[in-house]
């Protein structure tokens, strides 16, 4: 889980807690663990066993992703404790209608 966990954020891709939660049971299920469910305990402890923190990025770096806007990205993220976060640039596109 970790080893996928710092393949994502290598990307500084978004993470939230259902995805992760979901990843961990798909690996259980390729192990041969076929009863394990990611409940919200078992979430917590990875949490704090791993030094993952829920953050908000914050800064403005590189081009808006239009793509990522259109799929409604989560404004936190879930990232080491030591890691640095960069935000990106929202699109400033407006549209009036009369």
């Amino acid at each position: 889980m970790k080893q996928w966990f710092t393949k994502v954020r290598e990307k500084y891709a978004r993470v939230i807690g259902p995805l992760l939660r979901q990843k961990a049971e798909d690996l259980a299920k390729k192990m041969g663990k076929d009863d394990f469910v990611a409940t919200e305990g078992w979430f917590h402890r990875s949490k704090k066993r791993e030094n993952i923190s829920f953050v908000k990025p914050h800064g403005k770096q590189g081009d808006a992703d239009q793509v990522a806007a259109r799929s409604a990205l989560p404004e936190h993220t879930y990232v080491f404790k030591n890691e640095k976060t960069r935000g990106t640039k929202t699109s400033k596109d407006c549209l009036t209608i009369l």
